[in-house]
């Protein structure tokens, strides 16, 4: 029997194979600044389980997020408010989820109002949208429509609804389960409104 020079390598070439395997399909972190790559040119690019880190303070976007994203605000961006980076659009909806989209340190604001729409929508194919650390601000508040399916669920983390006017809800939830932790709504005609529209 042949001894080999260097025994360790068919077990190192193998490890090293199944590593290369894994990093095709792993999860990565963009930074977003808004000025070398848009937000939606990044939403195009990532794949599904990737976080867009936005290290810009202002957006004027309205994306479509098409799989499961993880967007979040960076602390350490300049001109944010508490280190949340804003996403503006005078006419709601500001982000459209069709996957599975967790918010984090982001300020949602619209200037419009608007009744047939939230400010973030759930479309036909998201069940589960989360917000951690938000400010949702502007007329428009956030619903779950009743055209969701029971299963739907909305959770909202240390959020902040506030300034929806003129008979809107801060937050509507027709159907579906809503998870509200150490959230606070002010400043709006009506807080939080359960049950059928």
């Amino acid at each position: 029997m042949e001894r080999s020079e260097f025994p360790g390598r068919p077990a190192l070439a193998q490890v090293s194979r199944r590593l290369r395997r894994l990093a095709e399909h792993a999860c990565w972190t963009h930074e977003v600044d808004g000025e070398g790559l848009s937000l939606i040119d990044a939403v195009e690019r990532a794949r599904p389980g990737d976080t867009l880190l936005l290290t810009g303070p202002f957006f004027q976007e309205a994306f479509i997020a098409e799989k499961p994203l993880r967007i979040v605000g960076a602390a350490a961006a300049p001109g944010c408010a508490g280190g949340r980076a804003t996403l503006f659009q005078q006419r709601p909806p500001v982000v459209l989820a069709q996957a599975r989209v967790l918010f984090r340190n982001l300020v949602l604001h619209t200037g419009a109002q608007r009744d047939d729409t939230s400010i973030a929508v759930m479309g036909p194919e998201c069940q589960y949208l989360r917000f951690e650390g938000c400010r949702l601000l502007g007329a428009t508040g956030l619903a779950l429509p009743a055209s969701k399916a029971p299963s739907a669920r909305l959770e909202l983390h240390d959020c902040e609804l506030a300034n929806v006017k003129s008979g809107c809800s801060a937050l509507q939830v027709a159907t579906g389960l809503l998870v509200m932790r150490r959230c606070l709504v002010r400043n709006s005609s009506i807080g939080i409104e359960i049950g059928r529209e």
